[in-house]
């Protein structure tokens, strides 16, 4: 990463942009740490922007009242809901923040750090251990995809997600927005274009809390079957990206192992019980080829040991969910505070 610092916008003058849909319980608790956030002779809140999806529990109301800006928009499309909000920003610096989240005190200020390199476009921190008591998906989840222990402040990243991600206007501007053909996974193709026009970096000393994960595994699998479909049309946009094509792959992979592995364990059963005999072979062939992919996977994620088992067990439903949000449509599953 450079170390030269942008000459043309030394203060970062930051435009909060947060799309919300029924978020009034939720988005409170974010405003209220936007308010926290340390400030600098660097980095400013230049403004508040909630993009309202015809919210019904008063959320317009309350973001007015807490002095933001409020611009409405039709739901359903949170990537269109993004563009509008940007397009009404006077920032030299978009925020984009969902309404179930909460940033810590020190956010602002790192993410300025970052984007004052002249290099950087981008900049967003990974995810927080819930506060509270989650439920064990939750935080089987939080150690796969977002418990990863890191030796920097920040490293470089090919996407980030939306959940909380600060751009340079001018590369937001540059790479054309957030892709408003894609339902979901929208943050995902814009890192990409991102990181085609400078370096994206994602912090590992301010982690934001976010309230919207899925606490069960019902509502797990539905949502990772609905990422799955955005997933598949990135691969479409993004063919020549390695990652994508792994990532397409790896379901069909996995679970057609997995089917196979039971299948010939069932076997193996069958012929103990008609020839008394079990076929070591078979039960070391099915061993290899179903469960222990899914334990290296998670092994490679280094977990807790002691959440070993339920994330192989998460592991195995999401490939299974992504594998069959590829196979047909799912519907979004709304965010639960």
């Amino acid at each position: 990463m450079s170390n030269k610092r942008s000459t043309s916008e030394k203060i970062l003058s930051v435009s909060f942009i947060i799309p919300a849909l029924n978020e009034a319980t939720t988005l409170i608790r974010l405003l209220d740490s936007i308010a926290l956030l340390k400030q600098s002779e660097d980095v400013r809140i230049h403004e508040v922007i909630v993009v309202d999806a015809k919210s019904s529990d008063g959320t317009a109301e309350l973001a007015q009242s807490k002095g933001c800006k409020v611009i409405s928009a039709e739901p359903g499309h949170v990537a269109i809901s993004r563009n509008i909000g940007a397009a009404q920003a006077t920032g030299n610096t978009f925020a984009f923040i969902d309404a179930d989240c909460e940033l810590p005190p020190n956010w602002l200020t790192a993410i300025a750090h970052e984007l004052h390199h002249e290099n950087n476009v981008a900049a967003g921190s990974r995810m927080a251990k819930s506060p509270h008591i989650a439920p064990w998906v939750e935080q089987a989840w939080y150690q796969l995809a977002h418990h990863h222990p890191a030796d920097e402040p920040a490293s470089n990243a090919d996407w980030l997600a939306t959940f909380n991600l600060a751009v340079k206007r001018t590369a937001f501007e540059t790479t054309g927005g957030f892709d408003e053909s894609l339902t979901t996974c929208e943050d995902v193709e814009l890192g990409y274009r991102l990181s085609e026009v400078g370096e994206l970096r994602s912090l590992n000393s301010c982690n934001v809390i976010h309230h919207g994960e899925s606490k069960t595994i019902s509502e797990f699998y539905r949502r990772e079957a609905w990422r799955a479909r955005g997933a598949f049309n990135i691969l479409n946009k993004h063919w020549k990206k390695t990652r994508e094509l792994i990532s397409f792959l790896l379901p069909l992979g996995i679970i057609g192992g997995l089917f196979a592995s039971v299948t010939l364990l069932l076997l193996c059963v069958i012929s103990t019980f008609t020839t008394s005999i079990c076929n070591g072979t078979i039960v070391g062939v099915a061993l290899f080829i179903g469960p222990l992919p899914i334990m290296l996977l998670t092994l490679r994620r280094k977990v807790n040991w002691r959440w070993f088992a339920p994330c192989c067990f998460l592991m195995c439903v999401y490939f299974y969910a992504r594998l069959q949000g590829t196979l047909r449509p799912f519907n979004r599953v709304e965010r639960k505070g």
